[in-house]
């Protein structure tokens, strides 16, 4: 009778045993890892190329990572709408505006003591202002007339 019991308890030991060591099949994912939340913290706070968070986004979401692609989808949206609040302020001031231009001079400031949000306005700005010139002045240094302001 022993013998039995002891043959009996080691089958239901190796039967829970392969249940609870069983390696995953297929496609089951691995979850938010510590590399995957390191790789994500590092995205999340120095990465401002919305094209590259568009990409990672779509990489933790086939690792079924939703909620840190959500996180990164929305960073890129942010970006982008940053990225054209820049270029109409950096507008502004080649205009002459000199509300947009105090407030690119305090978004410096405000980036040189670290401000996370300034650093990538700052950066923003000196992107759009190297892409896209400021219009060729004329002989004596005044601004070309263009025809919206011929027509005035």
């Amino acid at each position: 009778m022993i013998p039995i019991l002891l043959i009996a308890g080691g089958l239901l030991w190796m039967h829970h045993h392969q249940k609870t060591t069983a390696k995953p099949t297929g496609t089951a994912t691995v979850g938010l890892t510590p590399a995957r939340a390191q790789i994500h913290g590092e995205l999340m706070g120095s990465e401002y190329n919305p094209v590259k968070l568009e990409k990672a986004a779509k990489l933790f979401e086939r690792e079924g990572l939703d909620p840190q692609a959500k996180d990164l989808v929305g960073k890129a949206k942010q970006i982008r709408q940053q990225a054209v609040v820049a270029g109409q302020l950096a507008e502004r001031a080649r205009m002459n505006d000199q509300n947009a231009m105090g407030m690119i001079a305090a978004i410096r400031e405000q980036a040189k003591q670290g401000n996370p949000r300034a650093v990538v306005s700052a950066k923003l700005i000196a992107e759009y202002c190297a892409k896209n010139p400021p219009k060729e002045l004329g002989p004596l240094g005044e601004t070309p007339i263009g025809p919206q302001q011929a027509a005035a």
